[in-house]
């Protein structure tokens, strides 16, 4: 390798340098995580970045310096998840954004996100209904909810129109009052 550096004018001990003293993915996680995902997002969204940054970037990435991940790197992650499609493009997705903020903070070239170009899992959408049982207790729960006057009596009834008509819930909080046949 050194050879075509130097065939191509560029310096090899000079690269080396900048590798070793680039930031370990671990080390950019943190960051991403302290001056975006905390500071951008929703506590929840960003709760869910810390939980899959926990879980899978840092043990999966994290020793590797960032400007060494390549994109066979990102993809053999990326497929080491196949058997959670949906929740494997998520954190490719949060993986993906990390490296742009890298570009952004000079940790990478600009356009070298290894994450472009890579092919998501395909998902399957997926329905579910809640049980007589979870219906029982959620009916309950209005109820308490309802009589204890915690909850506004507003939001108690978009629930339970919700559940009855099974429309979506954008639906139901844009709907105009033309829209509706009373008879």
């Amino acid at each position: 390798q050194w050879h075509a550096d130097l065939t191509y004018g560029e310096d090899p001990q000079s690269n080396r340098d900048t590798v070793r003293q680039s930031p370990t993915v671990a080390e950019m996680c943190d960051r991403y995580m302290r001056e975006h995902a905390y500071v951008h997002k929703k506590q929840s969204s960003a709760d869910l970045d810390q939980f899959f940054v926990d879980s899978y970037i840092k043990p999966y990435l994290g020793k590797q310096k960032v400007t060494s991940i390549t994109k066979n790197d990102i993809s053999s992650f990326h497929l080491s998840m196949q058997d959670k499609p949906s929740q494997a493009n998520r954190i490719i997705a949060t993986v993906s954004k990390m490296f742009n903020l890298a570009e952004e903070w000079g940790y990478r070239p600009q356009h070298s996100n290894p994450v472009n170009g890579l092919a998501k899992f395909k998902e399957e959408n997926r329905e579910r209904y809640l049980t007589s049982d979870e219906l029982k207790r959620l009916g309950e729960v209005l109820d308490e909810e309802q009589k204890s006057g915690r909850e506004s009596v507003f939001v108690i009834a978009l629930i339970r129109l919700l559940l009855l008509t099974g429309a979506r819930l954008r639906e139901v909080m844009f709907a105009k009052w033309e829209w509706i046949d009373f008879e």
